[in-house]
């Protein structure tokens, strides 16, 4: 990402591997210059020797033209074919294996380099003739390479030849967007999974932290029944803990489908699939802010059982959003990824999990050799526990948000991390000082924005503490927002930290003369900072998120960052309260159920 000549990194910015590559593609021939100038009669030599060549290529095109299209490879880029790119990704896994137990893969030690796993893809990717070493002789080389963390450069994945990084790129949403001034309806998140499921021939792998969805389930137990590999991970505690879970993990496993309990150190909360990583042409990753839960995804909301027409409005999905591509190189690294937490063997953990940076795909129209270290549209993409240099909150979070301009949006569930409310208030304060105005919405789900913990509560200048048992909601006048902002430029900023607007929340209804409990979240995970847009992540803004099983994507596109406008337009249209105005109507109307509700949520995302 290039602003003004800066870069932006956490793993944002200089493409590792660009220049490597270019290096090895000299090595191979790939790129010619003449460096010294010849004389006539070594020219003629070399005439004659050309010819010869030329003919001799010729010979060997004709030969080949039968089997295979021949494409002219492009400058400065070496062509990486699909078999050498997906032995990748398994010698890496094979080298995590064999130094599982080594202790440089949580620290750097006296005697070794640390392990940063995506270091080891971007040396495999440009050297790929290291992949024909025996292992042991592997991993004595990547030894001898002193490699240190890095969060300013990212490593780009190199596609087949002839094919975009990634393209076809979908955006569904489960409410409204309000785009151009019309109203985009809703978008129906069962059917974006199944639809992407269905398309698989050869493969599935997908990871969950909650899965009730029995139409799902079936999905893959039909294609499981019809010969292709479906492997499921699921949260082990979501199993044992919710009885609509483990009849899902029950018709799975009895329908073929190899599903793992994964037992991760805090919480499996990926929401990822992929499908077809062997096949180029059919490749697809999907990426989700929502479980496959009736409740984060189903459009009936928590009533699907009540007939369309007596349902309650209340009866809502969360509002969540999925984003489907046609990506081999994204489904390979899902693949990968998903393979070391499935893997036993490893027994990977919280902090056992390497270290690693993060790696950018190119989009439709960007040649993968392109100097520019963030273009449009790409996307940058890591997974924890273990990416991002163990910080995503600091190395890419806030990153985002200290080197891009224009209007900044979030749409949270939950959000604690220091690392990117110390990135918004320094943009805060700038804007403020140099415009008299700082170009910021947000919209938090309603119970975590009033937590202790809560930065959109923090922002507004507000803490909550408890007096003789009961919450209140106290100015902070020790707050850095307090603090670093004049008053009238607080009291507009708080007018911009919204809440979730009606519906959502907890709510009781009546259906039938019966009382029904319905809920609903903003369960988003949403940064849209000028052009650059973090979405389709499953990672909360929080430290704690860091050692979770969690997907993190920021992408460069005006597009996406034009849906979340739309996105929080619509949830804006309600005119739902500021956290403030929320702080103190609790202060007023205080009720020992909203008390229950806060000491049950105060522990922190």
């Amino acid at each position: 990402m290039h602003e003004g000549g800066c870069t932006v990194g956490a793993a944002l910015v200089t493409p590792r591997n660009s220049v490597r590559t270019i290096v090895k593609a000299r090595e191979l021939g790939v790129l010619k210059k003449s460096q010294n100038r010849q004389t006539r009669s070594h020219r003629v030599f070399y005439g004659f020797v050309g010819c010869a060549v030329l003919c001799v290529l010729v010979l060997v095109g004709m030969y080949g033209c039968a089997s295979r299209t021949v494409q002219p490879t492009p400058t400065a880029v070496v062509d990486v074919s699909p078999s050498p790119t997906a032995d990748i990704f398994k010698v890496a896994r094979d080298v995590l294996r064999l130094k599982k137990d080594d202790a440089t893969l949580g620290r750097r030690s006296k005697k070794k380099p640390q392990f940063i796993e995506s270091h080891v893809i971007e040396l495999l990717q440009g050297h790929p003739e290291l992949l024909k070493k025996p292992l042991p002789q592997l991993v004595a080389e990547l030894d001898r390479r002193e490699v240190r963390p890095d969060p300013t450069k990212h490593v780009r994945l190199v596609p087949p030849m002839g094919q975009p990084g990634y393209d076809d790129l979908r955006v569904y949403f489960s409410h409204p967007l309000i785009e151009t001034g019309a109203t985009r309806p809703a978008d129906n998140l069962v059917s974006a999974w199944r639809d992407f499921l269905l398309q698989a021939k050869h493969e599935i792998v997908l990871n969950v932290f909650d899965f009730d969805l029995l139409e799902i389930a079936d999905v893959l137990v039909d294609k499981a029944k019809a010969g292709i590999s479906v492997r499921v991970g699921i949260d082990k505690n979501m199993i044992s803990e919710r009885t609509e879970v483990k009849r899902v993990f029950d018709r799975l496993v009895s329908g073929g489908v190899l599903v793992v309990q994964v037992d991760s150190m805090r919480l499996n909360h990926q929401k990822v699939a992929a499908i077809d990583w062997s096949q180029t042409t059919n490749a697809r990753a999907l990426f989700s802010s929502g479980n496959l839960t009736q409740s984060c995804l189903g459009p009936e909301g928590d009533l699907k059982d009540v007939p369309a027409v007596h349902r309650p409005k209340e009866s809502i999905p969360n509002a969540n959003h999925v984003i489907t591509m046609k990506s081999w190189l994204a489904a390979n690294l899902i693949n990968h990824e998903l393979s070391k937490t499935f893997d036993q063997s490893l027994g990977l953990r919280g902090a056992s999990y390497p270290m690693t940076g993060a790696y950018q795909i190119t989009g439709p129209g960007v040649p993968p050799e392109t100097f520019e270290a963030y273009p449009e549209p790409s996307f940058v993409i890591t997974f924890t526990p273990g990416g991002g240099y163990r910080d995503v909150g600091k190395n890419i979070l806030a990153r985002v948000i200290e080197k891009s301009s224009g209007p900044i949006r979030m749409i949270q569930f939950a959000y604690s991390a220091p690392a990117v409310a110390e990135a918004l208030l320094a943009k805060a304060t700038n804007a403020y000082r140099t415009r008299g105005i700082f170009d910021f919405y947000s919209v938090g789900d309603t119970p975590f924005a009033l937590q202790g913990w809560s930065q959109f509560l923090k922002m507004s200048g507000y803490r909550r503490l408890k007096k003789n048992g009961a919450t209140q909601f106290v100015i902070d006048e020790k707050s850095p927002w307090v603090t670093a902002l004049r008053s009238e430029q607080i009291q507009d900023l708080r007018s911009r930290v919204r809440i979730a607007p009606f519906p959502y929340g907890d709510k009781q209804v009546k259906v039938g003369g019966e009382s029904r409990k319905v809920n609903s979240k903003v369960h988003h995970k949403i940064l849209a900072a000028g052009e650059y847009v973090v979405m389709g992540t499953s990672f909360n803004f929080s430290k704690g998120a860091e050692a979770n099983n969690e997907q993190i994507l920021v992408f460069h596109s005006r597009e996406l960052a034009s849906k979340v406008d739309g996105a929080i337009k619509h949830l804006l249209s309600a005119d739902p309260p500021s956290v403030a105005a929320e702080a103190e109507r609790r202060n007023q109307f205080h009720d020992a159920a909203s008390d229950l509700k806060d000491d049950l949520d105060d522990a922190g995302p």
